[in-house]
């Protein structure tokens, strides 16, 4: 089984910085990616999620109000299916694999991975015309 090397503090700052760039015109609280990003808990992936959705109209009509309800108590299962969903919409409009486990996000762990992940969500929101 192959393990992935841990990224060194200073590749995830840069990593970290690129997001909060692309996420920055999209989100209402930006002060909250400088705190959460370094290791994304569920409900601010969600928020996140929810305020691209919003504001781009990028994945419109996958997940029901309740599900972007971040207010509403997920449980794990929940919590992955969403991840799931969004994940896999990302995947096939960008056409492009991404080693992501919905597991390991929900966990707050490898948040490289995670921030790329946000990175082609910003992408598919921006250029969801030419998808």
């Amino acid at each position: 089984m192959a393990t992935t090397e841990p990224v060194s503090e200073e590749r995830l700052k840069k990593i970290i910085d690129a997001t909060r760039s692309a996420l920055t015109p999209y989100v209402s609280k930006p002060e909250m990616l400088e705190k959460y990003l370094p290791k994304p808990p569920f409900g601010f992936l969600q928020m996140v999620i929810r305020e691209v959705i919003e504001k781009s109209g990028y994945a419109e009509g996958l997940f029901t109000p309740d599900e972007l309800n971040e207010k509403l108590k997920k449980e794990k299962e929940e919590k992955l299916d969403f991840l799931k969903k969004i994940i896999n919409c990302v995947i096939l409009t960008m056409r492009k694999n991404l080693a992501i486990k919905p597991m390991k996000v929900a966990a707050g762990l490898e948040p490289d991975k995670t921030n790329l992940f946000l990175r082609m969500l910003v992408e598919c929101a921006k250029n969801k015309d030419k998808y």
